[in-house]
């Protein structure tokens, strides 16, 4: 692996997962915080080696994060506003991941993908602490 491939958003957009794994570790939600913890590392690895290695868990532990989310909304009643707000960013993300990433430039648009899905699990994570 190549140091200057950490240059890549894709690659370091991944540590802004420390926001919410922080948080997690804060309130004792420890399966959100195991499931970040291994988002950072696995994703981290995954992006700086250009996609080639960890395929497999990367993809198992983005659907436990999504399946984790909706499972903290539940526990939170769907409180608004921060559901409304997880609804939001999962629109855009949708449409980064599903539109925008195919057009070109996967790079940047994937940096952003992992933001919101930060803000996302933010918002989730706050559903559930508030209510």
């Amino acid at each position: 692996m190549k140091f200057k491939r950490i240059r890549k958003f894709k690659v370091w957009s991944t540590f802004f997962f420390f926001w919410p794994f922080i948080i997690a570790l804060n309130y004792r939600i420890w399966l959100m915080a195991a499931i970040l913890g291994g988002i950072i590392i696995v994703c981290f690895l995954y992006h700086l080696a250009d996609e080639k290695h960890f395929y497999l868990i990367d993809r198992v532990l983005a659907w436990l994060l999504i399946l984790e989310n909706l499972y903290l909304c539940y526990l939170g009643k769907f409180l608004v506003p921060y559901f409304s707000l997880a609804l939001l960013f999962a629109f855009i993300a949708i449409f980064l991941q599903q539109y925008l990433e195919r057009k070109g430039n996967y790079n940047i648009y994937h940096g952003f993908w992992h933001i919101f899905a930060v803000l996302i699990t933010i918002c989730s994570l706050l559903a559930y602490i508030n209510y």
